[in-house]
């Protein structure tokens, strides 16, 4: 399978080049059909989402949506041949209070092969990973978006860059949880075999059957919804490059809370460390 990754990196998209060639890549076509066909249908990326925050500097993900999903009028078809990618690229900020990171996120797509770009954003979360208003910005949503061209309209860019990031921010709330676990896929991994087809790079998918199953016993994720269970099921960062953790580990970790059988009987912590991540 071609990856819009490939195509993009091939037609230096805004000349973003340094950037893709940096980038850590997923494919979550997987997340991205729990997502749309899942009986949750209001999503706000701002509230909804434990953590939108990588833990690489600059990541893309990319997915096609399923042949059908679950909206506010009900079950629908989608469009086939549709894919999205998400770069983003991660700021670290000081001295703004609890804000940690700005967060530059450009999305593209693509149909029947032909990739286009979409829009932008750029947003700040807090040392948790959550949603934070950007400083400076009036605009009540705190979020700054940026598009195309000049006969672009802002409150349609901002509804499409909306639906179309929330597959990949669910990604990235699992991303966080230990019992997420990335596969690498594409070039190096199928020694000798050969498909004109298959991906140029190394990229990575999301096994989230075991997250899949916690959401639904522990969060109740089929009686609450999922964006309920996500928090049930909980993390966030924990930032440690000052004070140590245990004295002497100076870095960014991510503390997982997940509830174990039932509320009252407590939550279990731990943390690990997020890593630079190595390119081959």
């Amino acid at each position: 399978m071609k990856l819009l990754y490939d195509e993009l990196r091939k037609y230096d998209v805004i000349g973003l080049e340094e950037y893709f060639n940096q980038a850590y890549v997923f494919n979550v076509d997987n997340v991205a059909e729990y997502y749309y066909q899942s009986k949750q249908v209001e999503w706000d990326f701002r509230t909804d989402f434990p953590a939108i925050t990588p833990p690489f500097p600059i990541t893309f993900f990319e997915y096609s949506p399923p042949t059908m999903g679950v909206f506010a009028e009900g079950t629908r078809f989608i469009p086939t041949g549709l894919r999205f990618g998400l770069l983003i690229i991660r700021h670290d900020i000081t001295g703004q209070g609890n804000l940690k990171w700005i967060l530059e996120c450009v999305l593209f797509g693509t149909q029947n092969n032909s990739p286009y770009f979409i829009g932008c954003m750029r947003l700040a979360v807090d040392d948790r990973g959550k949603w934070k208003p950007l400083p400076g910005l009036k605009d009540s949503a705190g979020i700054q978006f940026l598009v195309p061209g000049e006969d672009a309209s802002i409150s349609t860019t901002q509804a499409i860059l909306s639906q179309h990031v929330r597959p990949v921010f669910l990604a990235i709330s699992f991303l966080h949880c230990k019992n997420v676990k990335t596969v690498p896929q594409g070039a190096g991994m199928n020694i000798g075999k050969r498909n004109r087809h298959a991906p140029c790079v190394r990229y990575h998918i999301l096994n989230i059957e075991p997250m899949k199953q916690i959401l639904k016993i522990e969060g109740n994720s089929e009686t609450v919804g999922l964006k309920t269970a996500l928090h049930i099921c909980r993390g966030h960062f924990k930032d440690y490059r000052e004070t140590g953790l245990f004295g002497k580990l100076h870095d960014i970790y991510w503390w997982e809370s997940h509830v174990r059988g039932t509320r009252e009987n407590g939550v279990v912590l731990k943390d690990y460390k997020i890593n630079q991540p190595k390119f081959n």
